[in-house]
């Protein structure tokens, strides 16, 4: 903390007005006298707020359940992992009662009321709290992580109780924004993933393409039972893909009726400078990887990619990687562990893009797909390419990629007001919480 306190404010560390509590471990044996409780994990845990769509369960001895308990008010505290879960926490508000956490997740418990839980959270997120705990880490490759004794050791800026409530009313504000438009984002693409799921299987039409047809329920099969038990992973969608319906006017082909694969070898040389890509699961695109020279490559044989090109993961598409090149990656090289396709004229390529979302899509893949290990799944794509599709005309599918685009736009342009908004509070939080800049109290004498 290497500023200087206005006047009125205290310097104090953590300890000296909070309780610090840590949590149960797991894999306990021997337990006496057991009862069943909810406890968080450090996955439950996020910035600034709490993910409770899955709380775990864990038996304790009944005589232990008041040491592990939280209360209401308690400031949580992740003990690490990734850099990004690094002291990250926020207010327990009482949400599961009796709930325990896990001993990766601090609770701080404030004494006699001298800072407000709100305004310590927010101080911990804050760029002095992010910047102490990482001084004070254990550090390796990618991880981070704090004990009991430095989160006792941090040291905070204390305002008077009245400025910590008004700072706190401040920020909330930002808060509250960036949460209802969070929710908005959420809505808008809950909405545009039922949409793409109709146009794409043609139980809806647009207007102009409507006959004398009406529109139907999908004709494919439904999110798998082995997926909502949580036997695999939300990416991976295991099943046997079924098409019950084809819409008037479309055609059921196989996919490599449309599809050209490419391959354009290259020799590296080993003074010239590459660019790798990588692509990212659930469908998130091709983005760059590092540039290598030549000698650095560890896998001699590549392929040069082209923007448009349709890139597919071998190994990662029953996850969903696979995307189109951007024009900012043309000339890029992948290895044999990719497949490169390009589409002929019946087919647009970005309607390809957004057929990839379709569970009928990632059905094929896994069907496509051998392996005993879930991770260690090979794609072939010789097999994939018998699958028969359901395809509209050009024109119907350029409709449909002009309506689910313009989706897209509204939702990049949600994500960007939230960055803009976040970016914000941080400024805000930079001023407010060191004191460059004062709330007005002349309300509060």
């Amino acid at each position: 903390m290497r500023f200087t306190l206005p006047k009125g404010w205290l310097k104090k560390k953590l300890v000296e007005i909070a309780d610090v509590q840590t949590g149960i471990a797991k894999g306990k044996k021997n337990i006496s006298d057991p009862v069943t409780r909810p406890y968080l994990r450090v996955a439950n845990v996020q910035d600034g707020r709490l993910d409770l769509n899955e709380i775990k369960i864990i038996n304790i001895s009944r005589h232990e359940i008041d040491r592990f308990s939280l209360r209401e008010g308690d400031v949580l505290f992740t003990e690490g992992g990734d850099f990004d879960k690094l002291g990250r926490g926020t207010v327990w508000r009482d949400e599961i009662p009796g709930c325990l956490h896990q001993n990766h997740v601090f609770a701080v418990r404030i004494k006699n009321g001298q800072i407000l839980p709100y305004y310590l959270s927010t101080y911990a997120s804050s760029f002095w709290g992010r910047t102490y705990f990482l001084s004070c880490s254990k550090q390796t490759t990618n991880l981070a992580s704090i004990n009991s004794t430095q989160l006792k050791a941090m040291p905070l800026p204390i305002p008077p109780l009245s400025e910590q409530a008004k700072i706190t009313t401040i920020l909330s504000t930002w808060d509250r924004a960036i949460e209802l438009n969070e929710k908005l984002i959420a809505a808008k693409q809950k909405r545009k993933e039922a949409l793409m799921q109709q146009l794409l299987t043609g139980s809806v039409r647009l207007p102009q393409f409507q006959r004398d047809e009406k529109n139907r329920a999908a004709g494919i099969v439904r999110v798998p039972a082995a997926v909502r038990r949580g036997l695999y992973p939300p990416s991976v969608q295991p099943g046997i893909p079924k098409i019950t319906y084809r819409p008037d006017g479309w055609d059921e082909i196989t996919i490599d009726k449309l599809l050209h694969i490419e391959k354009r070898p290259i020799e590296l040389n080993d003074d010239e400078e590459y660019q790798l890509v990588v692509a990212k699961r659930n469908r998130g695109g091709i983005e760059p990887r590092e540039k290598l020279r030549g000698y650095e490559v560890k896998t001699p044989t590549q392929f040069e990619v082209k923007s448009g090109d349709f890139v597919i993961s071998k190994r990662q598409i029953i996850h969903g990687a696979c995307g189109i090149v951007p024009t900012s990656l043309d000339g890029a090289v992948v290895s044999n562990e990719y497949s490169v396709c390009t589409v002929n004229g019946s087919l647009d390529m970005v309607f390809l893009k957004y057929l990839s979302h379709t569970l009928y899509f990632q059905q094929t893949c896994f069907q496509a797909s051998v392996g005993v290990a879930l991770e260690k799944m090979i794609f072939r794509l010789e097999q994939w390419l018998k699958f028969p599709f359901l395809i509209p005309p050009i024109d119907e599918q350029r409709e449909i990629v002009s309506v689910l685009a313009a989706m897209d736009q509204e939702i990049d342009l949600l994500k960007n007001r939230s960055t803009l908004l976040s970016q914000q509070k941080k400024g805000l939080m930079q001023q407010l919480l060191t004191g460059k800049v004062r709330v007005n109290m002349e309300n509060e004498k």
